[in-house]
């Protein structure tokens, strides 16, 4: 059977339709033909949308690629800044007594970090990549490179409230 070229998704569906019901020989080139138009289709609505300035969802930032690594850094970075740790009392509750190490799956949960569409292999590898930070052998963690930096914001046992 041919199926003739129509960006009609009816017509579409009607050869699909009609391949199932004449015993499935060509249901598979019927399928891939949806599944083609369909992702055309898409393509051209991200286009549209990329070209209009829409944003349709968190990921589309920074021109249309998901996730800018300078942004995200930027941001872990301050997290760990002196002049953010001065008065974030939240964060300094999860750093890990003595160690100074705080697990990236908080930050996922950030909202600046989500407004910029970092996930969580965004933020390992910002992680890796940063002056400032270091991350554990895992890849879960992440604290102050600077050990003297990091004595100063990592409490004692006694002193962390996380836990309790």
């Amino acid at each position: 059977m041919y199926y003739q070229k129509s960006g009609d998704a009816r017509a579409v569906e009607e050869q699909l339709y009609a391949a199932l019901n004449a015993g499935g020989a060509n249901v598979n080139t019927a399928r891939a033909e949806q599944e083609r138009r369909a992702m055309a289709a898409a393509a051209a609505a991200n286009r549209v949308s990329m070209a209009q300035g829409f944003d349709f969802g968190a990921g589309a930032v920074n021109g249309g690629w998901p996730v800018d690594p300078a942004l995200v850094r930027s941001q872990l970075e301050y997290y760990f800044s002196d002049e953010n740790l001065s008065t974030d009392s939240y964060l300094r509750s999860f750093i890990m007594p003595q160690e100074g190490w705080v697990s990236l799956l908080l930050f996922q949960e950030f909202p600046r970090i989500r407004s910029l569409g970092a996930d969580i292999w965004a933020l390992r590898q910002v992680s890796a990549e940063s002056v400032q930070l270091e991350m554990d052998a895992t890849g879960m963690y992440v604290r102050i490179l600077d050990l003297e930096r990091r004595r100063k914001w990592a409490t004692t046992s006694d002193e962390s409230t996380a836990w309790q």
